[in-house]
């Protein structure tokens, strides 16, 4: 498939920054600066953005594929990746349910 031109599509949407080589600072600093983490994979392996956002305590919303449920555990949201809906309900229940997210955070 074209990735190429999908990442220029994206890319040249104003509400989306596209930052392809970041430093692990700059990284650092958006997890931090961040309420969740979405990760809507088909095919995930590791999940190592999950467990980098779970280190820094930040909650996520995650599908329930690959290598996600064993690197999430209960520490997080699960969702289906193909199902909109399911997508919009894991993040509003993080960004609207306080108590939810403070648990997801000490997890």
């Amino acid at each position: 498939w074209n990735a190429d031109a999908l990442v220029e599509a994206i890319a040249a949407r104003p509400a989306i920054k596209w930052l392809p080589d970041i430093d692990m600072n700059a990284l650092l600093a958006l997890y931090n600066g961040a309420r969740l983490l979405i990760l809507p994979s088909f095919h995930e392996g590791f999940g190592l953005p999950a467990l980098e956002a779970m280190a820094c305590g930040i909650p996520v919303v995650v599908a329930k594929r690959g290598g996600l449920p064993e690197v999430v555990e209960s520490a997080g949201i699960y969702i289906e990746p193909e199902d909109h809906e399911s997508i919009a309900d894991g993040i509003w229940r993080v960004l609207n349910d306080e108590d939810l997210a403070h648990q997801l955070r000490q997890k």
